[in-house]
């Protein structure tokens, strides 16, 4: 699973510098394309989404390594290991999503944006469910392997 963890967090980097490099100077953030009322720099989009990816997986290791170092390694432990891991996953796939969705929501094209937009409730549902299985797995793992 810490495979799939560096390798998503490879891929939102690049989707940043990809969606970066597309993005007009001025990003609108709300509205429809044609009355987007709120803009903000490309580099201010840049950064927040850059810090935001930062953060999210430097805290999600952290944990991890916390939790690690204070349990065993027993196979509950591993488990819920894969878990943190799991998490870091569908988070960097919610941000990439949701990056992708900025720059499509920007590009020039006459393109209906709003057909997208399930693909961001959808990675964020992602998201949620994942959290919200968590008793679940610490659960499993305990009756398991009692």
């Amino acid at each position: 699973m810490k495979l799939f963890w560096l390798v998503s967090f490879m891929l939102v980097n690049l989707v940043l510098f990809y969606v970066y490099a597309w993005l007009p100077e001025m990003v609108a953030y709300s509205g429809d394309y044609a009355t987007a009322t709120e803009y903000i720099s490309k580099e201010i989009f840049f950064y927040f989404f850059l810090g935001l990816i930062a953060l999210t997986n430097i805290t999600i290791y952290i944990f991890a390594r916390n939790w690690n170092k204070n349990a065993s390694m027993s196979r509950q432990s591993i488990r819920l290991t894969g878990w943190k891991h799991g998490l870091a996953v569908v988070v960097n796939i919610f941000l990439a999503i949701s990056m992708v969705f900025v720059s499509v929501f920007n590009s020039g094209e006459k393109f209906d944006y709003s057909n997208f937009g399930y693909l961001v409730y959808f990675s964020l549902g992602l998201v949620i469910l994942w959290i919200v299985c968590l008793p679940l797995v610490i659960y499993s793992a305990r009756v398991r392997f009692k």
